[in-house]
């Protein structure tokens, strides 16, 4: 169970490849507008930023209007990378912070000006490093060299090209005017850079290629220097790749123990906190919780012990939740005086409904049915719950499918009358249908959206957005 966690997370992490500036528990918008007219055809692009602590990526799809213009804000804690999907699985990254705007337009060539021209040039010598990076690791640190190269082979290797990336950088250096505060966040870039690359060795060498490895502790030595150096959270490509791997090299309580031993630093609280939620994500909510309990006094930066436990307990509480592994069954009777949706609302009081009708021949409802789950995991049941109402079947086949199907969640076969009820209620034309409805029982979506965005293939964050708006 472990190693498979762990290739799906490396798999994950190859999909993907600060300035003075406090994290803010308050999330502020960062305004991203322009033109994109380089292709007819295309008439969106895909953004998508994760989260440090929980490794969430939340992706949204950008549409262009009649005149391929576009205008979104996405909401950060703090200076952080995202990620710009466009034609071609070309991918822009850009480093951005809260309260920026910026415009992009990108027709036969790209432009992007920032209202901040400081934060244009912070982002502007990390997509200098990046490029070099891309370019040499490319070559010269990929997974074939990984495989073949012994420890001090890889450990020479790294070495020489971080020498490299920082005779690049002061050659960057001399041509263009930087601060003291953009070098520093330079030479951090191709210090976690360097550590990621460690940390990418070790678990392609034990996990993908089952050669055994484990390279010395002093090769780490960089950690502590950037303990000590990554004052502010800033959170780069190369930042989320060294959070990524982390909770694989940290993952048991001597681990948690070692992390301890690192420089007092908001990267050590980070550290701490993503292995602490890490394993709560991925369901085991019990063992953590002892480590919660254990560990956590120990984050001693108050912002981000005050955006952990929040992120934790959430966890917590959505991941402990038995109807994410469970089917719960359930009917109802109502009288001539009440409708069954008045009773459905009744049964589940002061909680966002996210209703989903569906029958086991319909194959959209049924390739929908993985991201139902997906959508549960994003809201504490205390507040939110998914009601499964399955229509035009009999009770043999509903059970039978919950049942191969491994679904999970509350469920309610419907009978006739009751479909026939709620169809004209809610007009409802076709299945799959879903419909939304708030605290206070009011339905306020008859038509809300799949929980799949079938273009991205993910979960719809444009329908989290919209829940997250009623809660």
């Amino acid at each position: 169970m472990k190693t498979s966690k762990i290739v799906i997370i490396i798999l994950g992490i190859l999909s993907l490849s600060c300035v003075r500036e406090s994290i803010e528990i308050q999330k502020q918008p960062v305004i991203i507008y322009g033109k994109i007219d380089i292709n007819e055809e295309l008439n969106s692009f895909i953004v998508s930023k994760r989260d440090l602590i929980t490794d969430e990526d939340e992706l949204s799809l950008i549409k262009f209007d009649s005149s391929r213009l576009f205008n979104y804000a996405i909401d950060i804690n703090y200076p952080q990378a995202i990620h710009l999907m466009i034609e071609n699985n070309r991918q822009l990254n850009l480093l951005v912070f809260p309260g920026d705007s910026i415009q992009l337009n990108y027709c036969d060539t790209i432009n992007i000006t920032y209202s901040n021209k400081e934060h244009q040039s912070f982002n502007k010598i990390i997509t200098y490093i990046e490029n070099e990076i891309q370019t040499i690791s490319t070559n010269a640190c990929n997974p074939m060299f990984f495989r073949k190269a012994d420890e001090k082979q890889f450990k020479s290797r790294i070495d020489s090209i971080r020498n490299s990336l920082h005779t690049k950088l002061r050659t960057y250096i001399k041509s263009h005017v930087v601060s003291k505060e953009m070098i520093v966040l330079a030479k951090n870039e191709i210090d976690f850079y360097v550590v990621s690359s460690l940390e990418e060795y070790e678990l392609f060498n034990n996990y993908v290629f089952k050669q055994k490895c484990n390279l010395p502790d002093f090769y780490y030595s960089l950690v502590d220097s950037l303990s000590i150096k990554w004052e502010d959270i800033c959170c780069t490509s190369r930042v989320e790749n060294f959070f990524n791997y982390s909770p694989i090299r940290f993952n048991t309580d001597n681990e948690c123990k070692s992390i301890l031993n690192l420089p007092k630093s908001k990267l050590r609280d980070l550290l701490l906190s993503k292995i602490l939620i890490y394993d709560v994500c991925y369901g085991n909510h019990i063992g953590k919780r002892i480590f919660y309990d254990k560990y956590s006094s120990e984050i001693e930066n108050n912002d981000i012990r005050k955006l952990f436990n929040n992120k934790f307990e959430n966890a917590y509480e959505i991941h402990s939740n038995p109807l994410l592994t469970s089917a719960k069954l359930k009917r109802i009777t109502h009288t001539s005086e009440t409708s069954f949706l008045d009773e459905l609302i009744n049964q589940h009081p002061n909680k966002v409904l996210y209703i989903k009708f569906w029958t086991p021949s319909c194959k959209p409802c049924m390739m929908q049915a993985p991201f139902v789950k997906e959508l549960e995991k994003k809201f504490s049941p205390k507040e939110f719950e998914v009601i499964n109402l399955c229509a035009l079947c009999t009770k043999k086949d509903w059970k039978t499918t919950i049942k191969n199907k491994n679904m999970s969640g509350i469920h309610y076969l419907l009978t006739k009358d009751q479909y026939n009820d709620l169809k004209v209620t809610l007009n409802i034309q076709s299945l799959p249908a879903y419909c939304l409805i708030n605290k206070r029982g009011e339905v306020v979506d008859k038509k809300a959206l799949e929980p799949c965005d079938i273009i991205m293939e993910n979960l719809n964050y444009e329908l989290v957005s919209q829940i997250k708006e009623i809660l």
